[in-house]
């Protein structure tokens, strides 16, 4: 008879608990797509603001006082199935072997992804991507390359950093010889060709935005 009074007050300590978990689960998503959105702005360099940017930092807890960004890039075999799953499965090897330090996928295609490293200055990414993509021959039906970008303390520079690490990845993609490349080992003419393109573009873009505010004006 006792047993039997129980039950109700176990059903209903049960329900609660799987509410509970519930919400908790709701909330971890909501975060974790909050960051997401955070990071995809500051990759894009379409943060309204730093203090805009700032404040969401740390609404978000998201700490990019210290980070690398890391793109990854698949080269699927003719006819496989659900490349963004694929591209989902690359950053997870990545993030495997880089588990040290917090990271954050970004996908931005179904064949490439970044990944923000948030890691000290003396860390060196390099030998933790060359094992992720070592595992990835042996098991996966893609090639794998990485692209890394150097060290950044700044979030606003975010943008920059994934230009590094964008044209790391695409000197890893065509080069053939090494599937691992490091913006600070480019050739010296690629990187020199890169800044340069880089101030043009950051130039253009300036423009723009005084256009932008003389029309509003």
């Amino acid at each position: 008879e006792q047993l039997i009074q129980a039950l109700p007050n176990a059903k209903s300590r049960i329900d609660i608990n799987v509410r509970a978990a519930r919400a908790d689960h709701a909330a971890t998503d909501s975060l974790q797509l909050r960051r997401n959105i955070m990071l995809q702005n500051l990759l894009y360099g379409t943060a309204p603001s730093l203090l805009y940017t700032l404040n969401q930092l740390q609404e978000l807890s998201l700490d990019l006082s210290s980070y690398f960004v890391i793109r990854c890039g698949i080269q699927p075999e003719p006819g496989a199935d659900d490349p963004l799953e694929l591209i989902r499965q690359a950053c997870c090897l990545v993030q495997e072997q880089l588990s040290a330090y917090p990271s954050h996928p970004v996908l931005f295609s179904d064949r490439y992804a970044y990944l923000v490293l948030c890691a000290p200055a003396d860390f060196q990414p390099l030998p933790a991507c060359l094992q992720a993509v070592q595992q990835a021959d042996l098991c996966v039906s893609y090639i794998l390359t990485i692209g890394i970008s150097q060290h950044q303390t700044d979030p606003a520079a975010m943008q920059h950093a994934a230009r590094e690490a964008d044209n790391a990845q695409q000197f890893a993609e065509t080069d053939r010889q090494f599937t691992v490349f490091s913006f600070e080992n480019l050739p010296v003419p690629d990187r020199a060709v890169f800044e340069r393109l880089d101030k043009l573009v950051d130039l253009v873009r300036t423009a723009l935005e005084n256009n932008n505010r003389a029309g509003v004006a």
